[in-house]
């Protein structure tokens, strides 16, 4: 029997992997998020894709962000999540696009 987790049935690995997700860093939650994504039971979970790319973002790799984001509003059934999602991927790009500054 699994547990409702985001809408979504979870058990057994897949669930033990996501609780144990809080990082000590976005680096380590990063690396953390990667190990799950070949997860089976996590593959259609909406909101890892997002946890992914606003990890990304914290670490100041915008250039990386977009099609996960994108990947997760498609996911998404309501209309203000999945726009809200398709804003901050758009905000990644903008930050992507824009020179570094010293």
């Amino acid at each position: 029997m699994g547990v409702p987790f985001g809408g979504q049935q979870l058990g057994g690995a897949a669930l033990l992997l996501l609780k144990s997700i809080v990082p000590p860093s976005a680096s380590t939650g990063l690396d953390r998020v990667d190990a799950l994504t070949h997860e089976p039971a996590l593959k259609d979970y909406l909101m890892l894709p997002s946890v992914r790319d606003d990890l990304l973002a914290k670490l100041g790799r915008h250039a990386e962000v977009g099609a996960t984001f994108e990947r997760a509003a498609a996911l998404m059934s309501n209309a203000q999540v999945r726009a809200f999602v398709l804003a901050r991927a758009a905000a990644c790009a903008c930050e992507a696009a824009m020179p570094p500054t010293r």
